[in-house]
C-alpha cells in the first residue's frame, strides 16, 4: 500500500510473474495481484484457483469474477508485463 502513495495511484496492478512470485510464495504463469488502500486480492484463471485459494497470503479469486468494476481512480500498473490489449480492456472500464 505504500507503492499507491509514492505514486499516486488509487490502486496497483501487478503481473510480472517474478513479482508474482516474491509477493505470494506460488510460482505462476499468469496472475494480477491487485493492491488497493483497503486491501490486496490475488486473480488467477482456472489453472491456479484452488492453489492460490489454499496458498496465497492474499485472497484469491477466479479472474473475470467481476472485480474490475469495483476499481476506481488511477491505476498504475508495469508496462513492461501489462499488454497493450490488457491496458485497451482496463481502459475501457475506467474511461475517465
Amino acid at each position: 500500500q505504500t507503492l499507491l502513495q509514492t505514486h499516486e495511484v488509487d490502486a496497483l496492478l501487478i503481473e510480472n510473474p517474478i513479482d508474482l512470485m516474491y509477493l505470494t510464495g506460488l510460482s505462476l504463469s499468469a496472475g494480477t495481484i491487485v493492491i488497493q488502500p483497503d486491501k490486496t486480492e490475488l486473480l488467477v484463471d482456472s489453472r491456479y484457483v484452488d492453489l492460490a485459494r489454499k496458498n496465497s497470503p492474499f485472497p484469491a479469486q477466479l479472474k473475470g469474477e467481476g472485480w474490475a468494476g469495483r476499481l476506481q481512480g488511477t491505476i498504475g500498473f508495469d508496462s513492461a508485463f501489462t499488454s497493450y490489449d490488457g491496458y485497451l480492456n482496463f481502459s475501457s472500464k475506467f474511461p475517465n
